[in-house]
């Protein structure tokens, strides 16, 4: 009895954490589509703006990237193949964080063209970290879909869990992922902002101090 009432502790909490994940990176998704595809034409000229792939290939890219953050967003949302959703969203990101770095490290400071994912409005480290959050809440989502865990809430309920429980935690622990990935972007540029400040500031110290 023991043993069945740990698998069924454990279930739940499977429960909870992979509608959390999915439920989360399918609302982020869902927004950041449904901003660009109101928006085509800038979030293509974003695209083009990073400078990464040639132009016409940038443009394509562009055309077809709200669409695709759209169909993973309702896969997510509604449950469907969450195993192949979980790892489209981790690869999305991981373009993302790429694309992001390649900029940083050319020195360019470029709009995000996020579109309702990020909380500023050009590209910095604080893009990266959220990014690399938003990835590993992807891969997790992927990996508890994989497993023989509850799904669906009817899933859960046949597992024997509280529906009213789980609700709460869920929508807690979408709250607290919410709050972290935000004050890490936040953290993170404050960071490269004192960075760059100091940079500047330390030749002008050493030209003082030797004349």
């Amino acid at each position: 009895m023991g043993a069945g009432l740990l698998a069924t502790g454990q279930g739940e909490w499977a429960f909870v954490l992979l509608s959390a994940g999915r439920l989360y990176l399918g609302l982020l998704l869902l927004l950041s589509a449904g901003r660009k595809l109101r928006r085509p034409s800038a979030f293509v000229e974003g695209v083009v703006d990073y400078r990464i792939l040639p132009e016409g290939s940038a443009r394509i890219l562009g055309a077809t990237l709200p669409w695709v953050e759209l169909a993973i967003a309702v896969a997510l949302l509604t449950g469907f193949a969450l195993t192949v959703a979980g790892l489209a969203a981790a690869s999305l990101l991981c373009v993302f964080v790429l694309a992001v770095v390649i900029n940083l490290r050319r020195g360019r400071i470029i709009t995000c063209n996020c579109y309702g994912v990020a909380g500023t409005a050009v590209i910095g480290w604080g893009t990266v970290g959220r990014n690399a959050v938003l990835l590993l809440v992807a891969l997790a989502t992927a990996t508890l879909a994989y497993e023989p865990v509850p799904v669906t809430p009817v899933d859960s309920i046949r597992a024997g869990a509280s529906i009213p429980g789980s609700a709460l935690a869920i929508a807690l622990l979408i709250g607290w992922l919410a709050v972290v990935v935000a004050l890490l972007e936040w953290w993170l540029d404050v960071q490269s902002r004192v960075s760059s400040l100091r940079q500047r500031v330390r030749p002008i110290a050493d030209v003082k101090a030797s004349a």
